[in-house]
């Protein structure tokens, strides 16, 4: 039959009768006509496919265009594979054929360029909903949460004189408006309701859910100034309520108090009055709770956190006086941090003027580089980022919370012993009004990435002792600013059960299973493994306790320690380590190789849970992939003498997975491939890949991907192509060949061949 024919007219079907879209069609038709039908008359489905996907495209790169070629975000391309199988009458192995290709190469429409994106796949299970509480297990965990407490939900008298009579944060919160439709506000509490401090029982049950939710202490804000202390009575009520275990710390609030809100000096309400003996005297004041058993400390000496150390004069001197004083109040010494902005890096970087233990990253001050802004109109709904406002006076500024945490994860690492910091849905409408700095775009599942992302990197910064590795949260209860810990109205409990959902991966118990260590004999072989999915489990357990992998040390990272605690039960002697959800397998490969880069391994089998949740037949190629990489016994030994015998091989595969580069195989992945390419100087030419990212590898060879790091991978976000880790998948043979290493593919008889 005529497939052209009878493809024009189930595209003109579905565009209707707008003559430009079917000229915009027909046009690439046309262009296409000679691939699509031969001189035979006959038709190449998989071809055909691969020509639409690449023209297809092209049409729909300009936004003009798109709007021309639809009028609604429908997914146009997955509508035109249908017709194309509808026409197509060849015979079943034909529709086989299609199938396959469709399955492969389905794109969904959405974006608001107007381009086509990969297929996006579920990677959590962190729903946006409203979460009541949950009675969880108590942690101990290697990486402790310290959550910034403020203390103003109690009316005293300087509020009641500057603000008016019975003044709390409860009363700039409740006051709060919506700016523009779908803006959160007013936030308001729930189960804890708007409680006022003075009665210590609050802070009882804000503790009892705090600890059971995960969180190791608050670092309540102290303020200061020149011998006046305000709002410290619910602080001298946690110290005499000794039936209270919270844990806790202090941190400085030492700026002066304003109508703006900020430290700024405009308006000033009260001042800091800074001297050698106001300093003294600070020091010896607070000392009294650096003696309760509950104030936190590290190893033995109390933690305070500095909130503005570049306001200070001499600032090295004065940490230097509150050294010598700390010991004359019975500590031996005490643990300095400061609470540092974008750009105060003097304290970190130039040990001469460095009077601190550690320095913190505190969100959002630190955030200028990274923070994604929002363009917005205020006389109109705004199409591009679609905001539309309720209020016109509105002129605060608008950044994007999910933007903000991409370009977080991807921050280039600064070499300093610095802590770090998460923080919410930044919002300070309660307090600013209409000059409000706030985040819109916020999810649950962000957060978890952010805060997952942090603890991960405390975990491995080296320049922390496990007892000085703290990741804190702004905040407990900073409500006028939008972020807090505490249940509302909108998540209830989301935000405490995504944080414990997060941490409990930390657990204590775990601390020899979390990271690799160099405790095993080397043996000659070794399994480089990455878990994700726990339903792979069960079928990678039985793959690993083959006698035949007794001569191998296995290596296993996981983005689950419920996995890697079964991986132990099932042999202790698996080296383990977690790792957050980012770079899918390829990162964790990255760790696993420069683990054993000194090894001196001969040759190494690279695998993972691939399921390909976007497929239908995603468990049938994992199948497929582990049957000809380690199936059986004889399988695994051919494998082995092929790197035994030819020192020069350097990756081998079985051959239905070496797949050629093509148009539409790279369409999506130029962009990273040129980067990657830059990053370790190995330039991309067309030749073959293993698709899936297993096979097996000599060591050496894959020597160019040492040169990647952590922030060069995106964080998740379930997209199945274009990626950092699909580019280095294109790329993994072109790094062999590059070490001047063989690529050889082996066939189902046990044939090696040279690609």
């Amino acid at each position: 039959m005529n497939i052209l024919k009878s493809l024009k007219i189930g595209i003109k079907k579905f565009i209707g009768p707008s003559s430009k879209k079917r000229i915009l069609i027909k046009n690439q038709i046309n262009r296409i006509r000679f691939i699509v039908e031969t001189k035979e008359g006959k038709f190449n489905p998989i071809k055909t496919f691969y020509i639409l996907i690449i023209k297809i495209n092209r049409i729909i790169k300009e936004p003009a265009r798109i709007k021309i070629l639809i009028k609604n975000p429908i997914n146009i391309f997955y509508t035109l594979t249908i017709k194309i199988k509808r026409i197509i009458k060849e015979p079943a192995r034909i529709k086989i054929i299609i199938k396959n290709q469709i399955n492969r190469f389905r794109f969904i429409f959405e974006g608001k360029e107007g381009s086509f994106n990969p297929v996006k796949i579920v990677f959590d299970n962190s729903d946006e909903k409203y979460y009541t509480f949950e009675k969880n297990e108590k942690l101990e965990t290697v990486v402790k949460l310290i959550a910034f407490y403020l203390p103003q939900f109690h009316p005293f008298k300087e509020n009641d004189e500057w603000w008016g009579k019975g003044f709390t944060e409860w009363t700039n919160v409740t006051k709060a408006s919506s700016k523009f439709i779908g803006h959160y506000q007013p936030r308001l509490p729930t189960d804890l309701g708007f409680y006022d401090l003075r009665l210590p029982q609050i802070m009882r049950d804000q503790w009892k859910i705090a600890e059971n939710y995960g969180i190791h202490a608050f670092s309540f804000y102290f303020y200061w100034f020149g011998g006046k202390v305000l709002m410290e009575k619910p602080l001298q009520n946690l110290l005499e309520d000794k039936t209270n275990n919270l844990k806790f710390c202090f941190t400085w609030a030492n700026e002066n108090w304003t109508r703006r809100w900020d430290g700024l000096d405009k308006e000033v309400l009260i001042s800091q009055k800074y001297s050698e003996q106001d300093s003294l005297d600070f020091i010896r004041y607070i000392s009294k709770y650096f003696r309760d058993k509950r104030y936190l400390k590290v190893n033995g000496n109390p933690i305070l956190i500095v909130y503005s150390p570049n306001n200070i004069p001499n600032i090295n001197h004065i940490c230097y006086l509150w050294r010598k004083e700390i010991q004359k109040e019975g500590f031996k010494d005490i643990y300095l941090i400061s609470c540092t902005g974008q750009y105060d890096s003097k304290f970190q970087r130039k040990k001469e003027l460095s009077g601190f233990d550690a320095s913190l990253s505190f969100v959002p001050r630190t955030l200028s580089d990274v923070a994604f802004r929002k363009n917005y109109s205020l006389d109109k709904k705004n199409e591009e980022e679609n905001i539309e406002f309720l209020d016109n006076k509105f002129k605060g500024n608008i950044f994007d919370y999910s933007e903000t945490v991409n370009n977080i994860v991807q921050r280039k690492e600064n070499k300093i012993k610095q802590l770090e910091s998460v923080m919410f849905a930044w919002d300070n409408t309660a307090r600013r009004g209409n000059d409000s700095n706030l985040f819109i775009n916020f999810n649950l599942t962000k957060y978890k990435q952010w805060l997952s992302h942090v603890c991960h990197k405390t975990l491995v910064n080296d320049q922390f002792s496990y007892s000085e590795k703290f990741v804190f949260i702004n905040a407990w209860n900073e409500w006028a600013e939008g972020t807090y810990l505490e249940p509302d109205r909108k998540y209830g409990y989301g935000y405490l059960k995504t944080t414990y959902e997060t941490i409990k991966n930390f657990n204590i118990k775990n601390v020899n299973k979390i990271n690799f260590n160099n405790n095993q004999t080397l043996k000659r072989y070794a399994l480089l493994i990455h878990i994700h999915y726990e339903e792979v489990l069960d079928q990678i357990i039985d793959f690993i306790n083959s006698s035949i992998f007794e001569k191998f040390d296995i290596f296993v990272t996981s983005t689950s320690i419920s996995i890697i605690e079964r991986l132990k039960d099932n042999n202790a002697k698996i080296n383990t380590m977690l790792v957050e959800n980012r770079g899918r397998d390829t990162l964790p490969l990255i760790y696993k190789l420069s683990h054993i880069k000194n090894s001196g391994y001969e040759a190494v089998c690279i695998f993972h849970s691939k399921k390909s949740v976007y497929r239908k037949d995603g468990d049938a190629i994992r199948n497929q992939l582990y049957e000809g990489l380690f199936g059986t016994d004889t399988i695994v030994k051919e494998y082995l003498d092929i790197f035994s015998k030819n020192k020069k091989v350097g990756l081998v595969a079985p051959e239905n997975c070496l797949i050629k580069h093509t148009d539409a195989n790279m369409a999506a992945n130029k962009k990273h491939v040129n980067l990657l390419s830059k990053i370790t100087g190995v330039k991309f030419y067309k030749n073959v890949f293993p698709a899936g990212s297993m096979f097996w590898a000599r060591p050496d060879s894959l020597e160019p991907l040492l040169s990647l790091k952590p922030e060069n991978f995106e964080v998740e976000e379930g997209i199945s192509d274009g990626l950092m880790q699909h580019a280095v998948e294109r790329m993994f043979c072109i790094f062999v060949k590059s070490k001047g290493y063989k690529v050889l593919s082996k066939d189902y008889l046990g044939k090696f061949a040279e690609l």
